[in-house]
């Protein structure tokens, strides 16, 4: 009987050491959950909505922990931690997604630990936390106290049922947790789907030509016509081939240029995050490079605004100003910022590799380029769905900075404005943002069919409310 004792004392002290030890790894990990920078740590690893998931991360690993750490209820402290271990492993250390190979194998080494901690944690959730706990206490007491009889069969029948409804949460429970990661897409497209070549395809084609900005080399189409200058901006995810056809359309009576911005059609990718105030700086520098002195700019979405961006602050040198749904317009409210929060959320899926995708992003491109004129280029930009989806995702970031909105510089604009709307834009609504159209000095309002982008869809209308716009400018001198 004393030996029997002794070995029950050793090993209870035993699972005593390791469950503290266990434990102790959660609990002095669990504070920086509840700082900015662990916050924002995660937040830039693509952690969706970081400032409520990572405290709520925090605490799940300080209730798990005390609870394995007391022996209390270690059961169900084992199950809290196997369910925070599972999204952190998948967020915080995706090996897979990485390419230097020190950081990859770093990730290699604490994924497998963490594998190694879901493990322990299953384990506890079913072996409980040994003899020296407060659970072990509590169950002794009661068997001392309990009157000495054989469970009726009402009773066997309670704790089958019971059983019968904890395996069906805990199917419940894996269906919702694959469902989760099937949604947010963790369960993915493999790294060769993800990384091709295809926004090539959308930039300035041959023959281009390329211009060193900010250590990148930018590319850009230019039509070499003879007359003023037209310089073009395209949508975050497009690039200069969304002017192509108007380029020819105009002819040799305008140069057109149209350039790439960084890491988009045929432009190297720089180190800057996608926004507003980053491709103004492009603008200027590229025309700089050029020497252009005076020019036109035509810019949609992202585009526009950093047209309006570079025009505050080179009035002497543009010309005029097309603005094509121009973003960065308006105050924001609470339903813009969920709106651009549901976008970062969807192109957020779309850099981890989730298999709907795809799919979802040609559905939604349909209701951004409408009608038949730009169905090519539509086609040759859903084609590149996972390449462009980290920069969508950064350029929605953007969106939801104060520091990108222009309304503020419509005032300054000196040059004419020609705003150029497609009526059944849902990203941008005509409605949302014509109320801040009389900030500027002088602006003339243009509406045509189409999504998002009028020169596409509606060219031949475009063509020709651009040139009635821009002709007066030129020929009064």
């Amino acid at each position: 009987m004393t030996s029997i004792h002794a070995n029950q004392m050793r090993s209870g002290l035993i699972c005593l050491a390791g469950r503290l030890l266990f434990a102790l790894l959660f609990l002095t990990a669990a504070p920086r959950h509840f700082t900015h920078e662990g916050i924002q740590h995660a937040a830039a690893l693509g952690v969706p909505m970081s400032g409520l998931l990572v405290p709520l991360s925090g605490l799940m690993a300080i209730a798990g922990g005390l609870s394995v750490f007391l022996g209390y209820r270690a059961r169900s402290g084992g199950w809290i931690l196997a369910a925070f271990l599972v999204p952190v492993t998948l967020w915080m250390h995706a090996y897979w997604k990485l390419t230097d190979p020190a950081a990859i194998h770093i990730q290699k080494a604490m994924f497998a630990k963490n594998l190694a901690l879901f493990g322990a944690s299953l384990l506890i959730s079913q072996l409980g936390a040994g003899a020296l706990a407060f659970d072990n206490r509590a169950s002794t007491s009661s068997k001392r106290d309990a009157p000495a009889e054989r469970p009726s069969a009402i009773t066997a029948g309670f704790f089958l049922a019971k059983r019968r409804t904890l395996m069906a949460i805990g199917i419940a429970a894996l269906f919702i947790a694959v469902v989760f990661l099937f949604a947010f897409g963790f369960i993915g497209a493999p790294q060769s789907r993800l990384h091709t070549d295809r926004r090539r395809a959308v930039g300035a084609q041959e023959p281009s030509r390329s211009v060193s900005v900010q250590g990148a080399s930018i590319v850009y189409s230019d039509s070499g016509g003879n007359g003023p200058v037209l310089l073009c901006l395209h949508a975050v995810g497009h690039g200069a081939r969304d002017f192509a056809g108007l380029a020819q359309r105009l002819g040799p009576a305008w140069r057109v240029i149209a350039l790439d911005f960084p890491g988009q059609g045929n432009s190297a990718s720089d180190t800057a995050p996608a926004g507003a105030v980053h491709y103004a700086e492009i603008v200027s520098q590229f025309a700089d490079r050029l020497n252009l002195s005076s020019f036109a700019i035509i810019g949609n979405s992202i585009g526009g605004a950093a047209a309006i961006r570079y025009a505050a602050a080179h009035p002497d040198r543009v010309k005029a100003l097309i603005l094509c749904d121009t973003g960065g317009l308006g105050e924001p409210s609470t339903a813009s910022h969920l709106f651009i929060a549901a976008f970062i959320q969807f192109f957020a899926a779309g850099r981890r590799g989730a298999l709907w995708y795809p799919a979802a992003f040609t559905a939604l491109y349909r209701h951004v380029l409408i009608l038949q004129p730009s169905w090519g280029e539509r086609d040759r930009i859903t084609q590149s769905a996972y390449e462009i989806a980290p920069l969508l995702e950064g350029a929605w970031r953007s969106f939801a900075d104060p520091n990108q909105n222009v309304t503020a510089l419509l005032p300054k604009i000196e040059c004419p404005v020609l705003i150029a709307w497609a009526k059944n834009d849902f990203v941008i609504p005509l409605s949302a943002v014509k109320p801040y159209f009389p900030g500027f000095r002088q602006y003339n309002l243009a509406v045509f069919d189409g999504g998002h982008a009028a020169f596409l869809e509606d060219p031949d209308r475009f063509q020709a409310t651009l040139i009635r716009f821009l002709t007066p400018l030129y020929t009064r001198n």
